[in-house]
């Protein structure tokens, strides 16, 4: 009889210290590319009434950095739903990359993980046409496309430097659109020969 009772009492115990749940309903896409938007789809039920902070951390390669952050006040039984949007940008997360996964807390004891997943700057450029030599004065045409990690186009700005001898010979800067980039120039007149 008294195992029974000790056995209910503990059950009790252990129910009302288990009284609210972070549910994450969707796991991150493998990879991410610096720019791109982190959706977290995230549920919060509660048995009893509740009054905390939810939390959500980014963490990559043991840096956390707080992404989110809201005062929850709940009803015994209630159940709410929270799809915050992070921009994947320097100046909100700082410079992660690597392997990276969320962490949405209730308070200081319950918290979950999401599945692992890599945030890359990385971006491959592909050219389609390009000229190998040219003279003083010869047009050039550099063309190609731009392509992130995460396998979608890349947008923002190219630049091309020819540099001879530690000096800037010709500078331009244009903008890549859908992956794609155009640049059509001539080297100066008086420019020297070599490579």
């Amino acid at each position: 009889m008294r195992r029974i009772i000790f056995s209910v009492i503990f059950l009790l115990i252990l129910i009302s210290t288990v009284s609210a749940d972070v549910i994450i309903t969707q796991q991150p896409k493998d990879i991410y590319s610096l720019g791109d938007i982190l959706n977290i789809p995230i549920k919060i039920t509660t048995l009893n009434d509740l009054k905390d902070l939810f939390t959500i951390d980014l963490i990559c390669n043991g840096v956390e950095t707080e992404i989110y952050k809201e005062y929850l006040a709940l009803s015994a039984g209630e159940e709410v739903k929270r799809n915050p949007k992070v921009p994947l940008m320097k100046n909100f997360i700082g410079k992660p990359s690597g392997t990276c996964v969320l962490k949405a807390s209730l308070g200081t004891e319950k918290y979950e993980l999401t599945d692992q997943f890599s945030i890359s700057n990385y971006i491959s450029i592909t050219l389609t046409q390009q000229k190998i030599e040219a003279a003083p004065g010869e047009e050039i045409v550099l063309e190609g496309n731009a392509v992130k990690d995460n396998g979608q186009p890349a947008q923002g700005i190219a630049e091309v430097n020819i540099i001879r001898d530690n000096e800037t010979v010709l500078e331009k800067i244009d903008t890549v659109k859908n992956g794609y980039f155009y640049f059509n120039f001539s080297l100066p007149v008086d420019a020297k020969a070599g490579q």
